[in-house]
Formats: C-alpha cells, sequence, structure tokens
C-alpha cells in the first residue's frame, strides 16, 4: 500500500504516536512517515506517507500550510505557546503614557501590524518547538533545562 493518507491528530499526542498506532493496526514493519510534525498541544491535518509515498516526505514538507491560531494580545508565555506560563508583561512606570491603552486596539491598528509579518521573514526556531536536534524534540532538551544553540530558518508568511 503506497500512498498519502491525511488523518485528523488531536491534541495530546505527538505525530510519531498517530504513526505509531497506524503501524500497529497493519503492521509494525510497514512503513511510514509525515509530511511534517504538528506539536503534541496542536490539532489539525497530519499527512501520513505510506510505503514508497515516504520518499516524498522533503517535497510535502516544502509546500505552503495554513494555520489558525488564538491568540491573546498583551500575553506571553514562558515557552511562546500555550504549555508555558504566562510572564507578567513590563510596565514602563517612566513613562506612563506607554502603558495607556494597552490592550485597546482596534481592528485596523491589529490589521496593520500583521501586514509587517507577511512575506519572507528569518523565524527563530523556539527553544519549545518540535523541531529536532540529534533526533530529540527541542521542546523536551528545554524542558530538561538543556541550552541550545540558536537557530533561525527562512519561512515565507503568504498572510496573516
Amino acid at each position: 500500500m503506497d500512498g498519502i493518507l491525511a488523518v485528523y491528530k488531536p491534541v495530546g499526542i505527538t505525530s510519531f504516536d498517530v504513526i505509531r498506532e497506524l503501524k500497529h493496526a497493519i503492521h509494525p514493519d510497514f512503513k511510514v512517515g509525515h509530511g511534517g510534525t504538528l506539536d503534541p498541544f496542536a490539532d489539525g491535518v497530519l499527512l501520513l506517507l505510506l510505503g514508497k509515498a515516504t520518499k516524498r516526505m522533503n517535497e510535502l514538507a516544502e509546500l505552503p500550510k495554513t494555520y489558525l491560531a488564538t491568540a491573546v494580545l498583551g500575553a506571553r508565555s514562558d515557552t511562546l505557546d500555550r504549555t508555558g506560563i504566562i510572564v507578567p508583561q513590563i510596565i514602563n512606570h517612566a513613562q506612563p503614557e506607554c502603558n495607556e491603552g494597552a490592550g485597546k486596539f482596534s481592528n485596523s491598528q491589529i490589521e496593520e501590524a500583521a501586514k509587517k509579518f507577511v512575506g519572507e521573514i528569518e523565524q527563530v526556531i523556539p527553544d519549545y518547538s518540535a523541531t529536532k536536534i540529534n533526533g530529540i524534540p527541542r521542546y523536551k532538551l528545554a524542558r530538561r533545562g538543556e541550552a541550545m544553540e540558536k537557530k533561525t530558518k527562512m519561512v515565507m508568511i503568504y498572510d496573516l
């Protein structure tokens, strides 16, 4: 069986957990890969590559993707994602006028700010991401307190 299978990956499991379940259902030696990792806290479509289609992994990983996100303006976590602890924002006591209106943004202000993120940008790969270092996800190394070299990659943001 060769092909690409789109499956829904729920929150709370890894992309490899999905592969493990499929291999358990079919055959432990069956060749299965995926077209790009989803973080354990993310849900969405995971492309499973079956048999000879695993050779297309790099090709699929380069295709454009669409993400839907929810954000709280003005909030930041120590892991840069929903799994972290919300870090208090610094209040500028020297210039109180800088704090005035914080958290009160119009739709047009938000849309204008979003334009700055569209195009080819150099993205810093967060320590708390599924990107691997020597086969180990960065988020596992970060949770163990291991220092990691900062890495970046060029990404294209078509719309935000």
